[in-house]
């Protein structure tokens, strides 16, 4: 086969497999997508990826369809494995929520921090300390720590500026 057919994926093996590195997940944890699984069981995307994952995935479901998210997949090369993955978005009255991946065991929402209002220099320093990140050949801790802040609060304000574009 090709290249590009061997490179395909679907969202539902996207979702079984739950790979580390997934670009996908932490988008739908900040969209909090509803996953469609067999015989119409729906099932939030966290509480999907929480439990064993045996049922097939029909479908996703994106309950709020209009936020405002931004994402970003950092890697040391365009075809290298990620350092870390980042989203963020923000609702209609502007509350924030983050879900990262690479950084954490497995991708996840950092809800401790969406309940606090920070921007900035604040907001990096607060990411940087809940993540615990391994160090491997794509990064030390202390790198990953940095660039996970970085990349959190430029989403948030890539996110505050589509609303001013909209």
């Amino acid at each position: 086969y090709s290249r590009h057919l061997r490179n395909q994926a679907t969202i539902g093996g996207e979702l079984a497999c739950q790979q580390q590195d997934s670009p996908l997940l932490p988008v739908l944890l900040v969209l909090e997508a509803v996953v469609v699984l067999e015989n119409n069981l729906l099932q939030p995307i966290d509480a999907y990826l929480a439990g064993q994952r045996n049922a097939l995935v029909l479908g996703i479901v994106l309950p709020e369809p209009e936020l405002r998210c931004a994402t970003r997949r950092i890697s040391r090369n365009a075809d290298g494995l990620a350092v870390m993955t980042a989203a963020v978005a923000l609702d209609s009255i502007g509350e924030m929520r983050v879900a990262v991946a690479g950084v954490t065991p497995q991708p996840m929402r950092l809800r401790d921090l969406e309940r606090r209002d920070l921007h900035d220099a604040a907001l990096e320093a607060a990411v940087s300390e809940l993540i615990s990140p391994r160090e491997d050949l794509v990064g030390s801790i202390s790198y990953k720590r940095y660039i996970t802040g970085v990349v959190v609060a430029d989403l948030l304000v890539d996110c505050q500026q589509q609303e001013v574009q909209a």
